[in-house]
């Protein structure tokens, strides 16, 4: 059976303390701010995106790919950050900090290990420490 080239969603994720993450446990750590980078940052099984706002609801798109795209549209972003990240139990999903988990798939298909993310960000200047009302 042929795999598909890419598996893509979105949907709205709550924000708190200036950030989602990508977990594969519900057991997270703790973790201070060792943004070098200053988006995204990760332990083995959580990797922690820093957000502008302090609380609130951002539109989080993946997109599962087994090969890097041929081309990476640079354009409609503000900022882009490849980064390792490291799988534990094989499952990493979106995650909220505060809030249920989002209905989006699992980002790892082939299991635990290591894999490479691109976060692409843009509007992090918008509401630097407010908090945006609405979602769901």
């Amino acid at each position: 059976m042929t795999e598909p080239a890419s598996t893509t969603a979105s949907s709205l994720v709550r924000v708190d303390y200036h950030t989602f993450e990508l977990a594969d446990s519900d057991k997270r750590v703790p973790t201070g701010f060792d943004t070098s980078n200053g988006l995204v940052f990760s332990l083995p099984g959580q990797v922690v995106i820093c957000t502008g706002i302090s609380a609130g609801w951002v539109t989080v798109g993946v997109e599962v790919r087994r090969y890097p795209p041929e081309r990476v549209d640079t354009d409609a972003w503000d900022e882009i950050v490849d980064h390792s990240v490291e799988t534990t139990n094989g499952a990493l999903r979106v995650a909220s900090v505060m809030s249920d988990t989002p209905d989006l798939p699992v980002l790892t298909p082939q299991g635990s290990g290591t894999y490479r993310v691109r976060v692409h960000a843009r509007g992090r200047d918008t509401a630097p420490d407010g908090a945006v009302d609405g979602g769901p």
